[in-house]
């Protein structure tokens, strides 16, 4: 609806109406706003010892029974236990790939240094201008530029 007022118009807003007054209010589940936004980022070790002290707070409660059976003090128990064996377990796993890195990059070393070595005995065999060391990728001695020395700087008198 629209009123007309002389110097003032107002847009009247449209009102809604249900078919259903027996669905009035609308059952629609409710967000969530207590759980964490983001869960694929890691905690801050600071918000985990805070959890753990609120833990230990709950377990010196007496008479704590919440009514939803989920955060009951042995649920609470059983996923803190489970996050500290995850945790040592991503360490132990950590660990082996540290290790397993380490032997990874000693291997890529000790192959790398055989193969300047094997370059360097195509080049003793074959010579340095043979198209056996253009095969491995490397200049043939005889295309680099020849050296015109320098031009002297002072002028003759």
């Amino acid at each position: 609806m629209k009123f007309d007022t002389p110097g003032l118009k107002y847009d009247m807003p449209v009102i809604v109406t249900y078919d259903n007054p027996a669905g009035w209010p609308p059952t629609q589940p409710q967000p969530n706003t207590t759980m964490a936004q983001d869960q694929n980022r890691r905690l801050d070790p600071d918000k985990i010892q805070e959890d753990i002290a609120a833990l230990e707070a709950i377990q010196g409660m007496t008479g704590y029974a919440p009514a939803n059976s989920a955060y009951a003090l042995t649920a609470l128990t059983t996923a803190k236990t489970g996050m500290q064996t995850a945790q040592a377990t991503e360490t132990q796993k950590k660990g082996e790939s540290d290790a397993a890195r380490d032997a990874a990059n000693t291997a890529e070393w000790a192959f790398h240094n055989a193969m300047l070595e094997a370059k360097n005995q195509v080049k003793a065999q074959f010579g340095a201008s043979s198209d056996q060391v253009q095969a491995l990728g490397l200049k043939k001695k005889s295309e680099y530029k020849k050296g015109g020395g320098r031009k002297s700087t002072t002028t003759p008198k």
